[in-house]
């Protein structure tokens, strides 16, 4: 049986995908599952609208971890009542961070 060059290569990528690294949307879409191995056996799957790459099909890493309320609790303390007022505008907040006296 002769295939032509086209449809032998379709034929081969259909048998072992990592041969092939871009796909057009209609070969993605009919073979997705078989792309999803691929990727996740280390190779690489780029799909092409009109022969021009538009998508990479990668991995997920790891979900960065969820932030837990509280976590930081009793690791700082708050000023108390009877702390100086925050400066209200930068000039006085300058002079209180350089220790010049400002109208408090």
């Amino acid at each position: 049986m002769s295939l032509q060059p086209r449809k032998a290569i379709l034929w081969l990528a259909n048998r072992r995908l990592t041969m092939q690294t871009q796909f057009n949307i209609h070969e993605a879409k009919s073979q997705l599952s078989r792309l999803i191995e691929q990727v996740e056996a280390g190779g690489e799957a780029l799909i092409a609208r009109a022969g021009k790459p538009v998508v990479r099909l990668v991995l997920v890493g790891d979900a960065p971890p969820r932030r837990v309320l509280g976590r930081l609790e009793g690791r700082f303390t708050l000023p108390d009542e009877h702390a100086p007022p925050i400066p209200e505008t930068p000039e006085d907040f300058i002079d209180a961070v350089e220790g010049h006296r400002c109208g408090y």
